[in-house]
């Protein structure tokens, strides 16, 4: 099990000749941070695709092919066998039958990891072993984790544009359903905080609030504003979420809230010249139940295995409200641990 295992005892006639490592440069990491969805500058890259010695997908619905590079470190050309030991919840397939790896040269590997759809939600793990024909054997944990399906955890439009479609893939053979929360509207409030000022908002959850969300959007987005949430309570105010980002507009969303009174303090960070750091804010609770104003076609369909869905998501709403909901997606008729948010912007 790659999550409960140490690292043992250290061979070092081993560990100084290991024949190929899995080299990352600087550049590797910023491209990994820049996938997490901080904006950095530098291309993003999924975090199963950094070059390091494991692979690691934690959601899996249908098939994924992600990239190792070999590098010799031996000074002498060899050529490796790649197989794979483990889980039967996923298969393991390369691109070759062998990897020449010239002195000091590098070559790349592209895995190929497929759901079986024999689990889903949990953990299967196993391992990858480079054999050499010169002696040096190189092996890597494998952490997978299969989903019944793979689709955006939040899509975006505008109340005017009057629909989207959203699209997925299926990592089960059977029937696709889906069920609708919300949406629900507010009319945003307009506000301006200057730098090293605060705004405060009071929002109430409701019962049976099965999603909140506090939302911050700057009217100049070269503005840097923060946002923290606080539940109040009898014994004063719990910080129950933040975003402090370098950015311009920031978001808090809670998962099932504790009903009761929030504050939400927008705090100005900095300003840029002859900005008045304008602003608007909306707080939305998102009910456990369906609305009636999102139409989804089909709302429920057959799918197979790894292969593509697409749903269409329509609505008639006021454009001068800012909208919230979300999907959920079902397997055979229940529930699974998979949703998308569905935020629709005024205008």
């Amino acid at each position: 099990n790659p999550f409960a295992q140490g690292a043992g005892h250290v061979d070092p006639t081993k560990f100084l000749n290991p024949g190929v490592v899995f080299e990352t440069g600087i550049d590797d990491w910023y491209g990994y941070i820049a996938g997490q969805g901080y904006n950095i500058g530098f291309e993003p890259i999924d975090a199963s695709d950094l070059n390091v010695p494991s692979l690691a997908i934690g959601s899996l619905a249908g098939s994924q092919t992600v990239t190792r590079e070999l590098s010799d470190v031996s000074g002498r050309s060899e050529t490796y066998k790649a197989s794979y030991t483990g889980s039967d919840a996923f298969t393991v397939e390369f691109d070759s039958n062998s990897y020449s790896v010239g002195s000091y040269r590098s070559a790349k590997v592209a895995i190929t990891v497929s759901a079986t759809g024999s689990s889903y939600g949990s953990y299967g793990s196993g391992f990858i072993t480079f054999t050499g024909d010169k002696g040096h054997v190189v092996r890597i944990p494998v952490a997978v984790r299969p989903t019944q399906a793979a689709a955006p955890r939040e899509v975006t439009a505008k109340v005017s544009d009057g629909g989207l479609t959203i699209s997925g893939t299926s990592g089960f053979n059977g029937e696709l359903g889906t069920a609708v929360t919300g949406l629900v509207g507010v009319v945003p409030d307009q506000g301006a905080v200057a730098a090293g000022a605060r705004q405060e908002y009071t929002v109430t959850v409701p019962e049976g609030t099965d999603y909140a969300r506090f939302d911050v959007d700057a009217a100049n987005n070269a503005d840097d504003l923060d946002l923290t949430v606080y539940r109040v309570d009898p014994d004063g105010r719990t910080a129950v979420g933040q975003s402090a980002t370098g950015s311009a507009d920031e978001q808090v969303s809670l998962e099932q809230p504790d009903a009761g009174s929030y504050v939400a303090v927008v705090d100005g960070y900095a300003t840029t010249t002859g900005s008045n750091g304008e602003y608007s804010f909306a707080g939305l609770s998102v009910p456990a139940t369906d609305e009636g104003n999102l139409t989804l076609n089909p709302a429920s369909q057959p799918v197979a295995i790894n292969q593509p869905f697409s749903i269409a998501a329509s609505w008639t709403l006021d454009p001068t409200m800012q909208y919230l909901g979300r999907v959920q997606y079902k397997q055979d008729g229940n529930p699974i641990d998979l949703y998308t948010v569905v935020s629709l912007t005024t205008g």
